[in-house]
């Protein structure tokens, strides 16, 4: 019973090691004003992730984002932050069936690190640029969906506009 389950533990990470999450793009849009609702209230550059779910399996892949936990996590000063980003478009969406060998695209716009207060309120443009160079290279998103559990391996392009 010990081989079954170790059998089936391998094989199951490994279906799932062929589903592939990444961050195509994140667009840094300088002087634009970020909603209250969203975290922040105030003039400073804005960020757009632009990202897709890969399926290179045989399977098809539900994803169910009334259920799954869509986080973020990255490190700055040594220390490592964690938060789940809740995407109102996703949210809508509920269930997306991603068939086998195709991917599935999506973008979202938040100001993910103004709810960890690691900055002023009144910090200026340049200082906020400084801390992405910082942070950005060890961004990463990800989702929790029950049996899978899939994280981006970085960014591959950030762009400012």
């Amino acid at each position: 019973m010990k081989y079954l389950f170790v059998v089936l533990l391998i094989f199951s990470n490994n279906l799932y090691s062929q589903v592939n999450f990444s961050i195509d793009s994140v667009i840094l849009s300088k002087n634009a004003n970020i909603d209250k609702d969203i975290q922040i209230n105030r003039e400073g550059p804005a960020l757009g992730f632009y990202c897709t779910i890969q399926n290179n399996t045989d399977s098809i892949i539900d994803l169910d984002f009334e259920d799954n936990r869509l986080f973020y996590t990255f490190n700055y000063k040594g220390n490592n932050y964690f938060s789940e980003v809740l995407i109102l478009e996703l949210l809508c969406k509920r269930n997306v069936s991603i068939k086998p060998f195709s991917e599935f695209k999506f973008e979202f716009y938040a100001d993910i690190f103004g709810k960890h207060n690691l900055f002023p309120e009144n910090i200026s443009t340049e200082a906020y640029f400084e801390f992405l160079l910082q942070t950005l290279p060890s961004f990463r998103l990800g989702c929790i969906n029950g049996y899978l559990n899939i994280e981006s391996g970085g960014i591959n392009n950030i762009i400012i506009r």
